[in-house]
């Protein structure tokens, strides 16, 4: 496989990538130890649900500012090499799958909270047996 010119073998590749997601996913709840008592629980998941959003809007203003560049500066053409919402196809199943998500994501903030990161966070991790049934 090659990375920006670099030859990097597909297994090196595979393992980095699992290093990396074990260590980005396995510290997601970090922040909510520094958050205090006050931010903790629902307030903790309605900030990461901010947080969340505003960094989603942000990496798809990135996409359309690169668009941009590629479309000799036409903002309509840029807007129309994203892919589309398809929101008459994508609200049911979209918004049903939000919804257990952040039912799953709040309920994961009370088991860390209630259990530790260590406990609660390797309890959580059981939603990848559920997910692979």
């Amino acid at each position: 496989v090659s990375i920006c010119g670099i030859r990097v073998k597909e297994r090196t590749l595979g393992l980095c990538a699992a290093v990396f997601n074990g260590v980005w996913g396995g510290s997601i709840m970090v922040p909510m130890h520094w958050a205090g008592p006050a931010t903790s629980g629902i307030g903790y998941v309605i900030s990461f649900a901010i947080g969340a959003s505003v960094v989603t809007l942000l990496l798809w203003a990135v996409r359309l500012v690169r668009n941009v560049l590629r479309h000799d500066g036409s903002l309509r053409d840029a807007y129309s090499a994203l892919p589309g919402f398809h929101f008459r196809t994508m609200w049911l199943p979209g918004g049903l799958s939000g919804l257990l998500w952040s039912i799953g994501n709040f309920f994961s903030v009370v088991s860390v909270r209630c259990l530790g990161e260590a406990t609660g966070y390797s309890v959580i991790q059981a939603a990848m047996l559920v997910s692979g049934l």
